[in-house]
């Protein structure tokens, strides 16, 4: 699995699965199983590609280093960023997963050995999928309501976009 360094001591990773059962009680059992770690499941046609998520979960990180988290918990606030609202219900509906048919994202935070563990538990009780599926950049947009041009010149800028979009808008609420 591929570490992405969000700070010096903490990590992140993002794995494609496939479920056979509730994602809410599978996320409840990682959770339970691994609780140094931030853990949550990401429907992946939320989500642009894979700076979009680092970008993310960045901005989550600062958001609670700063005391400044939109809701209580990292795992919601992500999820909120990440859908560019500032209502959780919208954002669980929009970003979060209800079905193990979805595509999904298993993106897990903390200390580089506590991620290893997780991920090669990952392996060995899932079904880790080759790729992940990223969502239509146009189709995301338009569910977020940003009216923004898409060309193959702006695809690198919308992860940076949306990002910049959330921060307006919870600006107002902090």
């Amino acid at each position: 699995m591929k570490l992405f360094k969000i700070s010096n001591k903490l990590f992140c990773t993002f794995v494609p699965v496939k479920l056979k059962s509730n994602p809410q009680k599978i996320l409840v059992k990682f959770r339970k199983l691994f609780p140094n770690l931030k853990i949550q499941l990401i429907n992946s046609n939320s989500i642009i590609n894979e700076d979009h998520l680092i970008w993310a979960v960045k901005q989550t990180c600062e958001a609670q280093n700063r005391g400044i988290l939109l809701a209580k918990k990292f795992e919601i606030d992500l999820l909120l960023r990440l859908s560019v609202t500032g209502q959780i219900g919208e954002a669980i509906k929009y970003a979060g997963v209800s079905s193990p048919e979805q595509n999904l994202i298993v993106i897990s935070l903390g200390p580089k050995n506590q991620l290893n563990k997780f991920n090669s538990w990952l392996e060995n009780n899932f079904i880790i999928l080759p790729l992940i599926h990223y969502g239509n950049p146009k189709e995301i947009l338009k569910k977020l309501n940003i009216n923004y041009p898409v060309s193959n010149s702006t695809k690198s800028d919308l992860p940076l976009l949306l990002l910049s979009h959330s921060a307006l808008i919870f600006a107002d609420k902090t």
